[in-house]
Formats: structure tokens, sequence, C-alpha cells
């Protein structure tokens, strides 16, 4: 096998604070984790198209490694599509963010702690979720932070919390582009002395 492009494909949810380091030797991925894992939770490491056989490339479409370090693994599934607020065309490559803190601001401030990208149709599948509430939102991330602190990311939310205890197949939001909330001058003249 061979990995392509794994920098943009690779996800690991709940996020890490340090990338694993990702290498084969022969036949074999080997994947070490530089970070502490929490107790009682199911990680998922998502590896997109980046898992290609080495002769032909053809592609191990959305491969996932699933793990716990309880003794249980999360089952429940949230799904649905984002597409564009003008067009409604599905949205490819876009964020699907879950959130355990569920203040308003939280996408600037924080990494979410669930999360996958949307597929070339604007569909998603966020698996392996534990119960709970959480706040949703996606975001076409063009700074790769997983926070949304760039003028130029499309942002989408739900104005309700997801209250997850089972299977949630129907999210649909239609992801825009803020305005900008600085004000600034526009244009500057002078009519007359002292006018």
């Amino acid at each position: 096998v061979q990995l392509k492009d794994l920098k943009n494909q690779l996800i690991v949810s709940p996020p890490l604070n340090n990338d694993p380091d990702v290498v084969i030797r022969r036949k074999d991925i080997v994947i070490t984790l530089n970070d502490t894992l929490l107790p009682n939770t199911t990680y998922t490491i998502s590896f997109g198209n980046a898992i290609r056989d080495i002769t032909e490339e053809n592609i191990l479409d959305n491969f996932r490694y699933v793990f716990s370090t309880g003794p249980v693994i999360d089952s429940l599934r949230v799904s649905g599509k984002i597409v564009n607020a003008s067009t409604l065309a599905g949205e490819k490559g876009v964020l699907v963010m879950l959130y355990k803190n569920t203040g308003d601001s939280v996408p600037l401030k924080e990494r979410p702690y669930y999360f996958a990208k949307t597929r070339d149709d604007g569909s998603f599948a966020i698996t392996n979720l534990k119960a709970g509430n959480y706040k949703l939102f996606a975001l076409d991330d063009k700074n790769s932070n997983y926070r949304f602190d760039n003028s130029e990311e499309r942002i989408a939310f739900s104005n309700d919390l997801l209250d997850l205890h089972k299977n949630n197949d129907s999210i649909n939001l239609k992801i825009f582009r803020e305005e900008p909330v600085k004000q600034s001058r526009v244009k500057a003249q002078q009519l007359a002395a002292g006018r």
C-alpha cells in the first residue's frame, strides 16, 4: 500500500493535541500516537482516500480505524448534508463539527470534540458518538486549524442543541459567508470648507 495526501485526509476524532505518526512498514500501516488518550473514550482514525494500492493506485475509500480506551465502543451516528446557501449544491470538504461545550462562540475558541469532512455531494456521517448534548457547526476551514477565525471561511450552524440519544440522519445545513463585522470608512469627502 501507499499513502497519498495524508496531511489533508487523516482525521482523528476526538482530536489529539499532537498529530499521530503514520508510516508504512512493508505491507502494514503503523500508527504511533504521540498523545495521552482520554479514559473511557471511543476514538476514530479516518484515512479518507489516503490509502491506495502501490501498483494501480486503487483507493481504499473512507477507511476508518475505531478503538476505545474503555470497555465499550460508542455506536451513535449523526449524518446529513451540507449545501451552499446560494446555490443549494452540496459542498465538498467542509468540516462538520460537534462540541460538548454548548456556548455560541465555541468554534472561535475550541477545537471540536467530534468531526468529519463532507463527501463530494455534501453528505457526511459522524459515527461512534457518545450519547449527550452537542452544539453542531459546519466550517469551510481555510487555514486547517479547526477554528472559525478567518473572514474568508464559510459557516453553517444549528440554532438548537443536538440531543443525541439515538441515531440522527436528518441534519441539513446551509453554509454561508458572514459579512465582515469590522467597521471601515468607505468614502471621505469635503463638500465645502467645514463641511
